[in-house]
């Protein structure tokens, strides 16, 4: 029901993901591997997965030092399943019923 709310198309997919690499041994994660688990194609799947890397960028302030697999493990290193999906929660002043209340 909160994503419902919340998530747009790609923030799904993103959070989806994410789970999914989180459950991953990180020495066996491959983005061809993953796009084979959810049924996406290898250029959507790396796309997303550029994606995840980009928001931890933003959650952690660490900068991967190139966009390949490894470096989720140590850019997810302190950011569990709970943390990626609140970051996705928009704050609540920008919730449009807010807003509209705001601009009376």
């Amino acid at each position: 029901m909160f994503r419902d709310y919340f998530f747009n198309k790609q923030s799904e997919q993103s959070f989806r993901l994410f789970k999914i690499i989180k459950s991953f041994d990180a020495a066996n994660f491959t983005v061809n591997k993953l796009s084979l688990i959810v049924g996406m194609g290898y250029a959507q799947t790396y796309k997303a997965f550029r994606s995840i890397l980009s928001d931890l960028v933003t959650l952690t302030g660490k900068q991967p030092a190139s966009d390949k697999e490894p470096e989720f493990a140590m850019m997810s290193a302190d950011v569990d399943v709970d943390q990626y999906q609140f970051f996705f929660t928009p704050q609540i002043d920008q919730l449009p019923v807010f807003q509209c209340q705001l601009a009376e």
